[in-house]
């Protein structure tokens, strides 16, 4: 059985904007800034069970505590520096630093220096991502 899928292989410097909260979600726009380029997920690549991308955040902000109930996540830092929440620990990450977060736990993060932190992101079952807001 011959499987048939979108393209294997995208780029960071194809011509897609970065996306953000801003269109998706105005409410959490005004609060959080993190933006993100997917690299693999199922619109884009085909992909059923997995979604990576590269996400961006400005010295000084937040990307708020959320939980997604039944998928793993991981977190790697290319540039930058962040503290990293996770449950109730938190983990200060640096370049070459990755933060595996599990199902159902409450996780966050907010770049800790003045340049922009740099992440991979991704998560390993598209279709069980839910995103619950911490209030």
């Amino acid at each position: 059985m011959s499987l048939k899928s979108a393209p294997c292989v995208t780029s960071l410097h194809d011509e897609r904007p970065w996306e953000t909260y801003e269109t998706s979600d105005p409410i959490e726009w005004e609060r959080d800034k993190v933006r993100w380029k997917e690299l693999i997920s199922k619109e884009l690549t085909g992909s059923r069970d997995l979604w990576l991308a590269v996400v961006e955040l400005d010295g000084g902000e937040e990307h708020l505590s959320h939980c997604h109930p039944d998928v793993s996540q991981f977190y790697y830092v290319i540039e930058g520096k962040g503290e990293f929440t996770v449950g109730d620990q938190i983990i200060e990450g640096t370049p070459g630093s990755s933060i595996y977060i599990a199902a159902g736990t409450w996780h966050g993060f907010r770049n800790s220096g003045p340049d922009k932190l740099v992440l991979v992101e991704g998560f390993n079952d598209l279709n069980k991502i839910s995103k619950l807001r911490q209030v």
